[in-house]
């Protein structure tokens, strides 16, 4: 659940990236586009978003920016008899804010809420 990077490009101002192509576009939309969402439906995105983020800690990386805008929706359109997707895939992309985190030092992170 990863948009895999396939080349990176740069020249004097600007870096390009060929990544995976996710056809639906961005959760965001998705949610927006769509009249109702399940509860189903909604256990499938949530349970692809959570795989895709402890695959990255088990990575060592934090992404530090995940929201509907940084994670690609594809599906063909298929729809089951409730009106849920069948094949429905999401893909966390943008790591622009990602970084790299030390396991040795993760006992120091203090997290806040508030």
């Amino acid at each position: 659940n990863i948009v895999k990077n396939f080349e990176i490009y740069e020249d004097s101002e600007n870096y390009y990236l060929m990544q995976e192509y996710c056809e639906q576009g961005d959760l965001l939309t998705f949610i927006k586009k769509e009249a109702t969402i399940s509860l189903k439906m909604v256990k499938i995105i949530i349970e692809q978003i959570l795989n895709a983020t402890i695959y990255i800690h088990k990575s060592n990386i934090i992404h530090k920016n995940i929201k509907p805008e940084n994670v690609l929706v594809s599906y063909t359109g298929e729809k089951d008899e409730n009106g849920d997707y069948l094949d429905i895939i999401l893909k966390i992309s943008d790591v622009g804010s990602a970084t790299f985190f030390d396991r040795d030092e993760q006992a120091n992170f203090n997290i806040s809420c508030y």
